[in-house]
């Protein structure tokens, strides 16, 4: 098989959508969204703005956080939710909004984070972020209407039942050029103060380091429970103080067992699994606060996740891992794409230096927030490396107590398809067959020919990071098959090309590429 393009940083053996909105955005939507764009309060995803689609209430508290100036204190770590119905990345916004009188639940546990949010509930939180407030009597709860169309928030009859994000963008809009109650400045006089503020608290590469480096670890990973003989080794961060933890997911996979080195030189198991995704290569895990020498942490180090709108090209960004084995390594380099589209995985590209090893280590900011996990490098090139975005741990979904890690792995078969199925060709002609696979990553395929005189076999490109060709050329007339396999993780899974050649034109010379019968 050829080089794979691709190189996984790990050192070892192995190296959801919302329904859209019926009805169609508005051009005054459209202009909303790209002022609110501009000074950072409002970011789409991959589909763009997503201006028709609705709006969740975590989602809404995001956004009016943002409008405040308070993100950066709301993503500190000091507040976190109590609703247990949100998602971890709205986790610090709701937290923060609860605390100021921003926002309510449901109940003391459920936010209702998932329910779309009403045109009364956002102009209920916009007049409550203006510095009004529905238990002193400037409005109510049931009617916001009167004092948002007296401000100039909304016309007669503008919204109603839920919002859509275009429409959300308009009131955000009107918000930031409204006075804030009893103050002089403006909401968006505020939140250019708290820009400000934030931007002349950019730290050092040195205190960065110092701030950081606790929080990261060296991994360990094991075939077996023993912890005898390593299988790979890769970094990994904490992102709670209670033992939450990140890494990739091929640093893990195929695994029975894990342990982490602390900057301390204090080793602790890894014991649960609380969240794998393949398609975003992370792993949400929880390590036990018991160390190996009995010693026990009330809490670890952990560090901050950034918001991914502010990220940058050019940004300068730094890395912390084990490259090579070599822990508590510090590097730094700048975001040189943000987007890097490579087969079904989208990365931030950088220069930041990257070896095996640093697969599942933290990528900072000037701030010393997280924007990324170290992932992959180019196996041929300079300073083209790659890391996870930060948004696909912020959208992980987990809860305790998750699974047990000898068994997380256990019994999972990354199964292989070929395209075609079946080959009928003709002697000396050559077709080409599209092998697949579920594995995360591109793997080690193997063929064994069981018919070395009826066909040939020789491997081609990698079209994407799941799919390879295989070129089969006849040989001689008969009947036989190409069984193909993993080399490189131990899913016994296997499929079988069954291979029919029949008799040559004799009037054919040369052969004929993707050919089949």
């Amino acid at each position: 098989m050829k080089k794979q393009l691709l190189s996984l940083l790990l050192a070892g053996t192995l190296l959801t959508t919302a329904a859209p909105h019926a009805g169609a955005y508005t051009q005054q939507q459209k202009n909303a969204a790209d002022e609110l764009y501009t000074l950072g309060l409002f970011y789409g995803t991959e589909k763009g703005y997503e201006l028709d689609r609705t709006l969740s209430r975590q989602e809404a508290v995001a956004m009016l956080v943002r409008m405040t100036g308070k993100e950066a204190a709301a993503l500190n770590g000091t507040y976190q939710s109590n609703f247990t119905d949100v998602a971890l990345w709205a986790s610090g916004y709701v937290g923060y909004a609860q605390a100021a009188g921003l926002v309510s639940g449901y109940d003391a546990t459920h936010l209702g984070a998932e329910d779309t949010v009403t045109a009364e509930q956002y102009l209920t939180f916009v007049l409550r972020a203006l510095g009004y407030s529905d238990r002193v009597g400037d409005f109510t709860w049931s009617d916001p209407w009167t004092l948002a169309k007296e401000l100039g928030l909304a016309g007669e009859g503008e919204f109603s039942g839920a919002l859509t994000r275009g429409q959300v963008a308009v009131i955000s809009q009107r918000a930031l050029d409204l006075p804030i109650k009893g103050a002089e400045l403006t909401l968006r006089e505020s939140l250019t103060l708290a820009e400000q503020a934030q931007d002349e608290a950019a730290l050092t590469a040195g205190q960065i380091y110092r701030r950081c480096s606790g929080a990261v670890f060296f991994l360990e990973s094991y075939e077996d429970t023993a912890y005898e003989t390593p299988y790979g080794h890769a970094s990994g961060f904490f992102i709670s103080p209670d033992g939450i933890a990140v890494t990739n997911y091929h640093a893990l996979i195929d695994t029975a067992s894990a342990r982490i080195t602390t900057k301390d030189g204090e080793t602790y198991p890894v014991t649960r699994i609380l969240y794998g995704s393949t398609q975003d290569d992370v792993i949400v895990m929880q390590v036990s606060k018991t160390a190996e020498s009995g010693h026990v942490t009330e809490s670890f180090p952990y560090l901050e996740l950034a918001d991914q709108s502010s990220i940058h090209v050019g940004d300068t960004v730094y890395s912390l891992g084990a490259p090579l084995g070599l822990n508590d390594t510090f590097a730094s380099g700048i975001v040189s794409n943000l987007s890097r589209k490579l087969g079904s995985r989208t990365y931030l590209q950088m220069t930041v230096p990257t070896s095996s090893g640093s697969s599942g280590g933290p990528v900072v900011n000037a701030y010393g927030k997280v924007i990324g996990i170290c992932s992959a490098s180019f196996a041929e090139g300079q300073n083209l490396n790659l890391a996870e975005p930060v948004n696909v741990i912020k959208n992980a979904r987990y809860s305790a107590p998750g699974t047990d890690y000898t068994s997380y792995f256990a019994g999972k078969i990354y199964h292989i398809t070929a395209n075609p199925a079946a080959v009928t060709l003709k002697v000396g002609e050559t077709v080409t067959v599209t092998v697949g696979n579920d594995y995360p990553f591109s793997p080690t395929l193997l063929f064994e020919n069981n018919s070395i005189l009826t066909v040939s076999a020789e491997w081609g490109e990698w079209v994407d990071d799941q799919h390879v060709e295989l070129f089969l050329t006849g040989l001689s007339e008969g009947e036989g098959e190409v069984v193909i396999s993993f080399d490189d993780i131990k899913s016994d899974a296997t499929i079988t090309i069954p291979v029919t050649v029949l008799p040559g034109d004799p009037e054919q010379t040369g052969s004929e590429t993707g050919a089949t019968s």
